[in-house]
């Protein structure tokens, strides 16, 4: 046996110089780690509920903002423009908003947009709402941000509004923008852009959109089964369960279950 000249062997001396084993070499040991795990799930239990609440609200909130960010956005849109409505090209079959009706059998060469929708995925619904499930076309359904960032409405820069440039220059009324009334040399303009881009999605990935179709005061003009104002124009989002329960068509219109909406234009104004 080897010793130091103290009497103690090797593996004695070095134990009696290093001192205990302290606990962070030796471990855990199972009743330790059970006690951990105990108070781990307690926590988890106390504090899961609460925090899935918290998320919750933080949604709910940010929907919100996104709703009253979209309505001052077609507001500013329409101030600008002096428009009543959205619109895209094309060989419109009724009359739209100048005030002075022409005869229908005369349509000006513009449609009225029916609906804007933001990105994100198509929310669920029953047949009762199929009309804010319909997919983009760029003519009854087109993007916020075709109108409200980037003017081209239906993806096509020859059909913008005109711009603040086209009142500069005198351009022709040879795109969307109407000025048959205002003027060439009126103040309306496209002023944009009026929301960020990329429009985003609501906080569960769907999109929002707003029936801008009913902000079009004489679009019955041509005895069309509907009329601006006479529905609410509005933004809704499918809400948390991510389908839709609130009708497109509606006066004094109330959230479907827990859809949520901002109303932009009531219709009995």
């Amino acid at each position: 046996m080897l010793t130091n000249g103290t009497g103690l062997d090797r593996d004695e001396a070095t134990a009696k110089v290093r001192g205990p084993c302290p606990r962070s070499a030796r471990g855990f040991t199972l009743v330790e780690v059970s006690i951990i795990l105990t108070v781990l799930a307690v926590l988890s239990l106390t504090l899961l509920p609460g925090m899935g609440n918290y998320l919750r609200d933080a949604r709910l909130a940010r929907a919100r903002s996104d709703l009253v960010a979209i309505q001052a956005a077609v507001w500013r849109f329409l101030e600008d423009t002096g428009e009543g409505a959205f619109r895209h090209p094309g060989n419109g079959n009724r009359q739209t908003t100048d005030g002075n009706p022409s005869d229908p059998s005369d349509p000006e060469p513009f449609w009225v947009v029916g609906m804007l929708i933001s990105d994100g995925d198509t929310p669920d619904g029953g047949s009762e709402v199929w009309q804010w499930r319909r997919s983009v076309d760029g003519r009854i359904v087109d993007t916020m941000a075709n109108h409200l960032v980037q003017n081209t409405p239906g993806e096509d820069p020859s059909a913008r509004y005109r711009t603040p440039l086209d009142l500069f220059t005198g351009a022709p009324a040879t795109h969307v923008a109407f000025d048959s009334q205002q003027g060439s040399n009126a103040r309306f303009a496209w002023r944009g852009p009026y929301v960020s881009a990329p429009v985003r999605s609501d906080p569960w990935g769907n999109r929002y959109a707003v029936n801008v179709r009913f902000l079009d005061a004489v679009s019955a003009s041509d005895g069309s089964d509907f009329a601006g104002y006479v529905q609410d124009v509005f933004i809704l989002s499918a809400g948390p369960d991510e389908e839709i329960d609130t009708l497109y068509e509606i006066d004094g219109v109330a959230p479907g279950d827990d859809d949520l909406i901002r109303v932009i234009a009531g219709g009995s104004r």
